[in-house]
């Protein structure tokens, strides 16, 4: 009997650890359930949000109106660095893909100087000849006449002034259809940036970012266009009249012309970089403050669907500042295809005279390799008012990306 109960009891406590170890299986079971669920969960929620907001960036990028982006770049893009339409570039850029044409590009840069030079070298060569042909003519003096050679070397001075001054008048087109030419881009890219910037909210950057397009508009087209470019004319004019004769002196209002021109550039630069810099940090801040207010308040005062409509403004914003930030790449990329082409050619001219220069004044031609060194000097003129607008055109660009950036 005794053996019995003791069978009983064993077979009790057996089936009661049985029971305990088949309920703890079954709750491990579910945490590895459960844990593995919330993975899968959380993998499919990415893979929900990215595909969402890549729709939002395709969508907002369908609804843009490029036409006239790409037709600049058909224009100006004649070695293919830009590698495409200009939205087939902005998806790129959104996807991941940034530039990566650098064989190309050294190819380009490599082929824009050569051709400078192939196309310069005839010039290059004709200043030489008249100038060492006026230097042996007033050297030998004809027939011991010194009025004679006077006449010589005048009309070989007058045969390279007209020489220049051709090569002169393309580099000022140039230069004023580059500066027109970036004026276009801006009144085509900034207007985008602002709509993007309006569907983002960002109101303060707004007010300050579109009264600044006007400033830089009229900047280009009325400082720049209207009043530099015209002193470098004149400046080009003074070199050629205070080489032609010695009883003309001009040296003092060609350095005032010098000097007027670098403060008026280094003061617009300087208000211009100083006022956008502050404003444009400020508002952003603002901004990004009211951004996040107005999302908490839509979150938490509108019952049910509030975090709905929030989650919703996120993924429209964030789509914006994607495209917003690609489209100023964009934009900043065209602007390098467009200034390179005549900041290399003009440099290009300035180191072949320098190089003239050199060589007349061995030749004894002093007074031409002056007049030849002036001219490669005020050639960095063009350079300067170039730069300068591209400069203020990246500034602007690069502040417009920063902002709204709260994501």
């Amino acid at each position: 009997m005794t053996i019995r109960l003791n069978k009983n009891l064993i077979y009790n406590i057996n089936w009661r650890k049985r029971v305990f170890l088949l309920i703890f299986l079954l709750l491990v079971l579910v945490l590895l359930l459960g844990c593995n669920s919330k993975y899968v969960s959380a993998d499919s929620s990415e893979n929900d949000i990215e595909i969402e907001i890549s729709q939002v960036v395709y969508d907002i990028i369908g609804g843009l109106n490029l036409g006239e982006l790409e037709d600049i770049v058909q224009d100006i893009d004649d070695f293919g660095l830009f590698d495409g339409s200009v939205k087939d570039k902005i998806v790129s850029i959104v996807s991941g893909e940034y530039f990566s044409n650098y064989s190309n590009l050294l190819k380009a840069l490599l082929s824009l100087v050569v051709g400078d030079i192939r196309e310069f070298l005839p010039f290059f060569l004709s200043i030489l000849a008249v100038g060492i042909l006026a230097s042996l003519m007033t050297e030998f003096r004809i027939d011991n006449n010194s009025s004679v050679g006077d006449i010589v070397h005048f009309a070989c001075f007058g045969i390279m002034i007209t020489t220049i001054l051709i090569v002169f008048k393309d580099v000022l087109s140039y230069t004023s259809d580059t500066l027109n030419l970036i004026l276009k881009q801006i009144h085509i890219i900034f207007p985008i940036l602002i709509t993007l910037l309006t569907s983002i909210g960002s109101l303060t950057s707004i007010s300050i970012f579109n009264p600044l397009v006007a400033v830089l508009s009229t900047v280009v087209s009325v400082v720049f266009d209207k009043l530099l470019y015209p002193m470098f004319i004149l400046m080009f004019i003074l070199s050629i009249l205070g080489n032609l004769t010695n009883s003309l002196k001009l040296d003092k209002m060609q350095g005032f012309l010098t000097s007027s021109f670098k403060w008026i550039v280094g003061i617009i630069f300087t208000l211009f970089s100083g006022f956008l810099t502050i404003q444009g940090i400020t508002a952003g801040k603002f901004d990004g403050v009211s951004i996040k207010a107005t999302k908490f308040a839509v979150k938490s005062y509108i019952p049910i669907i509030g975090s709905y409509i929030a989650d919703g403004m996120d993924f429209i914003a964030l789509g914006s500042v994607l495209v917003k930030n690609t489209i100023g790449l964009v934009g900043i990329l065209i602007l390098f295809i467009t200034i390179i082409s005549p900041i290399i050619m003009i440099l290009t001219l300035k180191l072949g005279l320098q190089l003239t220069s050199a060589v007349l004044e061995m030749s004894g031609a002093d007074k031409m390799s002056n007049f030849v060194s002036m001219c490669a000097k005020i050639l960095i003129y063009p350079i300067v008012l170039i730069l300068g607008v591209a400069f203020m055109y990246i500034i602007t660009v690069a502040l417009i990306m920063c902002t709204a950036n709260i994501f």
